[in-house]
């Protein structure tokens, strides 16, 4: 009756369609008008509270349903073109004379093809789906609407606008936080109404149809936060469109009727805000490149399984050709990439095959079949023997970890106990002599006199910023005193071990360089001194325990980085009163660790 709507072609086909505002829902039936529930009631048409005609709804949801369920047709028949590929495919291996035969053709571009299309089309349908509601409609339905200018809430009703999608108040309209109110249903609709400066509010019940709305952002109706409430050049209103949250805040704007004394016949919600134009571009623009980043995602997708797809099933023939061999042969030794040494997981030992009961079978193979059947008996006994022993280790190693930190945790609070007593008692605290130094060359290789080189090489630093660990004991400090001017060295903390072996830490396997990525590496180096894993090694190296030469000798020298920064001077030694570099750092070598590591 307020707002004139066209009608949908099911709305007409049906005899009644809806035509919605904000307050009332109104049907048309053969007869004339009727109100919303007695049209709901007799017809079982649904009246939402929309711009749009419900029955334009159900259009688009018909038409996406059709759509699907056609695709999903379409790529069934597709799917079946490839099942006679696939019977043919179930024989490829076949036991002709004794002999294995590679017979028959793929099915598998029929079957990318119509999973690739399958998923295109329900994730596309989506996707769409998704972008149409809460980005296209929201500007479609905005877009057609009216924008008002200068608009006083004190001056005009709600039902005289009631076809407005933005709206610009005159100058000294405000949002009044005072009355604001939230209704919650899993999410807190708030709702406040938009008042003129010189509002009249002397009356018991003043009129207010204009509510400012948002979720989530108001405490319990005590503040209003929502939109742009905060900016005083905020003056305007966007429409609030969704038709499963305008209930809800018709329900907030009957609790501040209760509350406040207010008379709102026609309520109409905006979100406020500065620039309403500039919120509908949004809309358009946030649409758009979603559109196009799935379009491009997809792209890369489809093409990426293309080409994998493509590739296997260039392989798949030769892959065919030694799956006979292997029949053919009996069984056929593929060493693995893994660096176990147990041969149960080096070997692979294929299981028995069907044979028909017309194929006839020769001795030979009979005793081979025989024996592959043994063979993987022992093999799958060695390989849950093996993965027993391992789950023992690493329960093992678990266990020595948490003794590891609670011995460091102990030896800290016993030095810091030491400390304070000596503090108390007024004397003075000799700290405890070092054990483990770090060595780390900062010098390269041109000019150097035989025995500082023939030192250099002993501590394996062959290189410029190479780092070892050494025990601190007498004659090595006397062979640090001789190469002092090419390498700089200090006390590490266990925080500095721990970040070098775990980030640059490789080990010395068969004279290789090796990354310790497992611990089964360490374990099968180093197992017969009692180390098996990450943390032992680091134990060992720390605390300099008695196999820290083996430890040590099994870790490669540490590749460091140019430290951060850079050098001060090379050729000035660190204590030097102009600083330097060259010489015994004590415990100021842990920053050049981490300033290099």
């Amino acid at each position: 009756r307020s707002v004139a709507q066209p009608l949908t072609l099911s709305g007409v086909l049906s005899g009644s369609a809806c035509l919605p505002s904000d307050s009332t829902c109104f049907c048309y039936r053969k007869d004339g008008w009727s109100d919303g529930a007695r049209c709901s009631t007799e017809f079982s048409v649904n009246c939402r509270d929309s711009n749009r005609p419900s029955g334009a709804l159900d259009d688009v949801r018909g038409l996406h349903v059709a759509f699907v369920l056609l695709s999903a047709l379409c790529i069934s028949a597709l799917g079946l073109g490839g099942l006679p590929g696939l019977l043919r495919n179930s024989s490829d291996l076949l036991l002709v004379g004794g002999r294995a035969k590679v017979v028959g053709k793929s099915p598998v571009p029929w079957y990318f093809s119509a999973g690739s299309s399958v998923v295109a089309i329900l994730f596309g349908a989506t996707l769409g789906d998704m972008n149409y509601w809460f980005n296209a409609q929201p500007f479609y339905d905005i877009g057609t609407m009216n924008a008002y200018w200068d608009v006083n809430p004190s001056v005009h009703a709600g039902r005289q606008h009631m076809d407005a999608g933005r709206v610009h108040f005159a100058d000294g309209v405000r949002i009044d936080e005072s009355k604001a109110m939230g209704f919650k249903n899993v999410d807190t609709y708030c709702v406040a109404p938009i008042v003129a400066q010189a509002a009249n509010v002397s009356r018991a019940n003043p009129l207010s149809d204009w509510w400012a709305v948002g979720l989530n952002c108001c405490a319990s109706g005590a503040s209003f936060t929502c939109g742009d409430v905060g900016n005083p050049k905020a003056r305007a209103g966007l429409r609030a469109m969704r038709d499963e949250q305008r209930p809800f805040f018709r329900l907030a704007v009957r609790q501040a009727q209760g509350q406040f004394g207010i008379a709102a016949p026609h309520p109409l919600f905006f979100y406020w805000m500065e620039d309403p134009s500039q919120e509908i571009l949004g809309y358009r623009d946030r649409g758009m490149d979603l559109f196009v980043k799935s379009s491009f995602a997809f792209f890369v997708l489809n093409s990426v399984l293309v080409v994998i797809v493509v590739t296997g099933i260039a392989q798949l023939m030769p892959v065919k050709r030694r799956i006979a061999m292997w029949l053919e042969s009996g069984v056929s030794v593929l060493k693995s990439s893994a660096s176990s040494p147990a041969m149960a997981d080096r070997y692979l030992v294929r299981p028995d095959i069907e044979i028909p009961a017309q194929a006839p079978v020769p001795e030979g193979l009979k005793k081979k079949l025989d024996r592959n059947k043994k063979l993987l008996a022992e093999k799958e006994a060695a390989v849950a023997a093996k993965a027993k022993e391992k789950r023992a280790q690493r329960f093992a190693l678990k266990m020595r970890t948490n003794a590891y930190e609670k011995e460091y945790k102990a030896a800290e609070t016993k030095l810091i106990e030491l400390r304070r007593q000596a503090r108390r008692e007024g004397s003075f605290f000799m700290e405890p002599d070092a054990k483990l130094m770090f060595v780390i060359r900062i010098t390269g290789i041109n000019k150097l006199a035989p025995k500082p080189k023939k030192i250099l090489q002993l501590l394996r630093l062959r290189q410029l910023h190479n780092g070892v660990f050494v025990k601190v004991s007498r004659p090595m400090q006397q062979m640090l005193v001789n190469v002092n001017p090419y390498v700089t060295f200090g006390y590490p903390t266990l925080r500095s071990v721990k970040d070098l072996i775990y980030k640059r830490g490789c080990g010395k396997v068969n004279k290789q360089r090796i990354p310790l990525k497992d611990n089964q590496i360490i374990s099968d180096n180093l197992g017969r001194y009692g180390i098996h894993g990450m943390e032992d090694l680091i134990h060992e190296i720390y605390t300099v325990g008695p196999h820290f030469k083996q430890a040590n000798n099994f870790l490669w020298p540490f590749k460091l980085n140019s430290p951060k920064g850079g050098f001060v001077a090379k050729r000035h030694g660190f204590v030097e009163p102009r600083g330097g570099d060259w010489g015994n750092r004590e415990e100021l070598i842990n920053k050049l660790i981490k300033r290099m590591n």
